[in-house]
Parts: structure tokens; C-alpha cells; sequence
């Protein structure tokens, strides 16, 4: 089991997910998933992120809405945080390792976000 699930979510982005999933992979922490919830894209996503064999890839067959696409992403999640993208977002830095050391250390939080650069 991961201890992240990096849960993308996405409709009709396949000009930006292949971005988005690279920021994800370039991070230096490497005990995640990527889980993507394809909410009835009709263009290339697909093509784009369900090939790949470190993801997890997920389509409706209608457009749901993202709080739909969420949560089925939470149900479908193995990881014991979660961390959420749009398939438009870039992770920088190193997020995954800073978020998992903070919330490892501090387990009275729950949600935890990250700023803008």
C-alpha cells in the first residue's frame, strides 16, 4: 500500500496531464501512486495517461463534475494521505516528502495545502 495517493482529476486536459504527471514523478519522495479520474474526457487524455503502467487510471462515461471525480478517487485511493491535482497543476519542490514529514509529525491535522510560487 503507498502512503500517497496523488489524485488527479481531469476533463478534457490532454494539453496538460502528461506535464502534470512528470511533476509528480520528479519528486524526490517515492512511496505514492497516481491515481487519475478521467471525468468523460473527450479528447486525448486518455490516450495520453492510461498507457502508462505506474498509473492508476480511472474514466467515467459521463461528465460528472470534479466533486463527483473526487469522490471516486477517494473510494478508489490506496494511500493513507492523499495528495489532490487538477491535471492542469505542477508539483514543485519537494511536496510530497515536506507534506508526508508534516502530517507524520503532527497527527492532530488533517487537510494540508500548499502555497503558490
Amino acid at each position: 500500500m503507498p502512503k500517497v495517493t496523488v489524485l488527479i482529476t481531469t476533463y478534457n486536459c490532454g494539453k496538460f496531464i502528461a506535464e502534470t504527471i512528470e511533476s509528480v514523478r520528479r519528486q524526490k519522495y517515492e512511496d505514492y501512486e497516481i491515481l487519475i479520474i478521467d471525468d468523460g474526457s473527450t479528447d486525448d487524455t486518455e490516450e495520453i495517461s492510461s498507457h502508462e503502467k505506474d498509473i492508476r487510471y480511472y474514466k467515467s462515461k459521463t461528465n460528472k463534475g470534479i466533486a463527483a471525480s473526487c469522490n471516486i478517487g477517494l473510494d478508489l485511493s490506496k494511500g493513507e494521505y492523499i495528495a489532490r491535482m487538477d491535471a492542469d497543476d505542477v508539483m514543485f519542490g519537494n511536496r510530497l516528502e515536506d507534506q508526508v514529514r508534516f502530517l507524520d509529525n503532527n497527527k492532530d491535522y488533517g487537510p494540508v495545502g500548499v502555497g503558490t510560487m
